[in-house]
């Protein structure tokens, strides 16, 4: 079962200057196998695609995601990586041109760039894997390190990558049973913690660190909200449940003033 999504990345436009004049903000966003560079108005009121940018054409993949490459002030802070379906690929804002796509074995569901020019990728069978990665002659290149399958050998639908190391790195995923688990790759497959509470299969999970809250959405049509902190797993419990969507919701986002955004179909 695909799922579908949405990919949104913010483009610090003060680093860029074709848009520096620009008030508001400039997203990337995921359309088909492009990129579309988004300019948005400050009150949101009005958008407008700026440029169109041919990221896995020859591969015929959807973009799923759009992650920074580096951090802010990194030679590299305008490089992006893109991924959907099996293939990923760098795209640099400032020639905006994408690299040649590398393949994996599997289904990508969440991808994130750490220190030290590695990538770990969480697939669709609970399994992460890390690389090296390279960039020659506009050809990305991986070196696989290690992959680790999680105990918890089952279909996951989303999940979180968190970290900034291999060591330090946590995944947190929604599987088709309506549990969330935990597991540390530098430690093997073994979960952490389990969170049940959901009676259906989890579409979406969004974490805010600095305020210890998980969000999830499920196919039983709820919303919760979690106390949650990789430093303190023991203390992790629902703060709240709440359910308004007569179909299925695919997504949830927090925003501004305590408040939360639920999508669905």
């Amino acid at each position: 079962m695909a799922l579908p999504r949405l990919s949104f990345c913010e483009v610090n436009a003060s680093e860029r200057n074709q848009w520096k004049e620009l008030k508001g903000t400039i997203l990337l966003a995921g359309s088909g196998s492009s990129v579309d560079v988004l300019s948005v108005s400050e009150c949101a009121e009005s958008v407008r695609i700026l440029k169109t940018i041919p990221i896995l054409q020859s591969s015929g993949s959807t973009v799923h995601g759009i992650e920074p490459l580096a951090q802010k002030d990194s030679p590299d802070q305008d490089k992006y990586l893109v991924y959907g379906e099996r293939r990923l690929a760098v795209l640099n804002l400032a020639t905006e041109q994408a690299t040649t796509s590398a393949e994996v074995h599997d289904w990508i569901l969440s991808a994130k760039c750490l220190l030290n020019n590695e990538i770990v990728l969480l697939y669709g069978r609970n399994s992460v894997s890390r690389f090296k990665y390279s960039i020659q002659e506009n050809e990305f290149l991986l070196e696989s390190k290690e992959s680790v399958q999680s105990d918890e050998n089952c279909v996951v639908m989303c999940g979180i990558l968190s970290g900034s190391t291999w060591s330090d790195l946590f995944v947190l995923v929604g599987t088709v049973f309506g549990d969330i688990i935990v597991s540390r790759p530098s430690q093997g497959g073994i979960v952490l913690q389990r969170l049940p509470g959901h009676s259906g299969m989890i579409f979406y999970l969004a974490y805010d660190k600095l305020k210890e809250r998980l969000y999830s959405v499920s196919d039983d049509r709820g919303l919760r909200v979690w106390q949650f902190s990789t430093d303190s797993l023991d203390a992790a419990c629902c703060l709240a449940e709440a359910f308004g969507h007569s179909a299925r919701p695919w997504c949830v986002s927090p925003v501004s003033n305590n408040r939360l955004i639920t999508a669905g179909a």
